[in-house]
């Protein structure tokens, strides 16, 4: 039995933890006044989920030794003991992930945070960890897993100076969140002067800086934050013309790696020019927040461009990002002379629906695919 090995008390405290998340998640996808208001109620909530995790960890030394010891091994899978164990890991990494959502949405004040840190640094260094997190990883966001897979990296470069590898590690969240040190740790706008009549710059649409991608460096985070941040829903007729996805129409299995080759083979011998295909990356104080892919037909008899994907971070939405990389997309093609926008949008895709006739999208035609390989299996089974 579970209570036997773990302890009634201590199962309760990791459920409890399970059910303050479940409550900081329905917090996260209230309206953005209503998360405002809830602002102290919800980190204050995440505190005390922390605190029982600690509380479940004191309680069961025997089952959480092979995350934090080195050399136990973490017990059979197919176990009480081993879902326990896993679910004691990916708990932690829930809380994480929330944290730093609400880090970046502007939730949770920089010093509560900068708390939170020595926490992600202590998680990344266990011995136990980086083997789980290779496997779970992709389960979680953008930039909890940029995070997280730094901390792993300094661990495993300085295996003999944890020291070394927690400034670093410190070092390189102050670097992503512009920030000169750890108690300042913050969204640049926190760290801006104060302007004449004494108020900090206003959060609008006007700070969200959009561009044509130019850098290769940025190709991978590029396509994590599509494949993050997209449903069966998105899927169009698109998705399966360009092998994003599997014969059966759902989304294929490395969809990061073909979104990735896409985006690599948009750029042409120069490096500084912009082919038919190109990409548009949206970036709020400093972090990726949105990305867009256009292909350009100026060659046309009426030159036109197609906006093949728009797709916003989930924490980002409703806040005008997607709106702001169509009117830069529309005056990038008002720019080159282009007469017309087309945008494909998915028959179960209402959001997007709405969104683009918001914006004077008006349909113009109805696109019916038919699946050959699933007609051809129906047949077969009836013959």
């Amino acid at each position: 039995m579970l209570a036997e090995f773990t302890g009634d008390v201590a199962v309760g405290d990791l459920l409890n933890a399970g059910l303050l998340l479940v409550a900081g998640a329905a917090l996260y996808l209230e309206s953005r006044r209503a998360r405002v208001a809830a602002n102290r109620e919800v980190y204050q909530r995440l505190e005390l989920a922390s605190i029982d995790f600690f509380r479940f960890g004191a309680s069961n030394i025997e089952t959480i030794r092979p995350l934090w010891e080195t050399g136990r091994t973490a017990p059979p899978k197919g176990t009480a003991e081993h879902i326990v164990y896993m679910d004691y890991v990916c708990q932690i990494l829930n809380l994480f992930e929330m944290a730093v959502r609400f880090r970046v949405e502007g939730i949770m004040p920089p010093p509560v945070f900068a708390s939170w840190v020595q926490w992600f640094f202590d998680v990344c260094s266990a011995p136990g960890f980086a083997s789980i997190w290779v496997n779970a990883r992709d389960n979680y966001i953008l930039e909890l897993r940029t995070i997280l897979n730094e901390g792993v990296r300094l661990v495993s470069e300085n295996p003999d100076d944890l020291a070394a590898a927690e400034e670093e590690f410190k070092a390189f969240l102050c670097e992503r969140f512009k920030c000169k040190d750890l108690a300042t740790l913050c969204k640049p706008a926190d760290c801006q002067e104060k302007t004449a009549n004494g108020t900090r710059p206003s959060d609008s649409d006007s700070d969200i800086a959009v561009a044509w991608r130019r850098d290769e460096s940025e190709i991978p985070e590029l396509a994590w934050l599509f494949t993050d941040n997209v449903d069966g829903s998105y899927i169009s007729a698109g998705e399966l013309r360009c092998g994003r996805t599997d014969p059966d129409g759902s989304w294929a299995p490395d969809l990061a790696e073909v979104i990735e080759q896409e985006i690599r083979a948009q750029r042409s011998d120069d490096a500084h020019s912009l082919g038919p295909n190109r990409t548009v990356v949206a970036r709020k104080d400093g972090h990726l927040i949105g990305i867009a892919i256009v292909a350009y037909h100026a060659e046309a008899r009426i030159p036109y461009a197609i906006v093949e994907d728009l797709v916003v971070a989930h924490y980002a939405r409703h806040g005008g990002v997607g709106s702001r990389i169509l009117e830069w997309i529309e005056e990038q093609a008002l720019r080159e002379g282009l007469v017309h926008l087309h945008a494909e949008c998915a028959v179960g895709n209402k959001d997007a629906q709405m969104f683009f006739a918001a914006r004077g999208f008006v349909a113009r035609s109805t696109v019916r695919v038919k699946s050959l390989a699933v007609a051809a299996s129906v047949e077969q089974s009836t013959a």
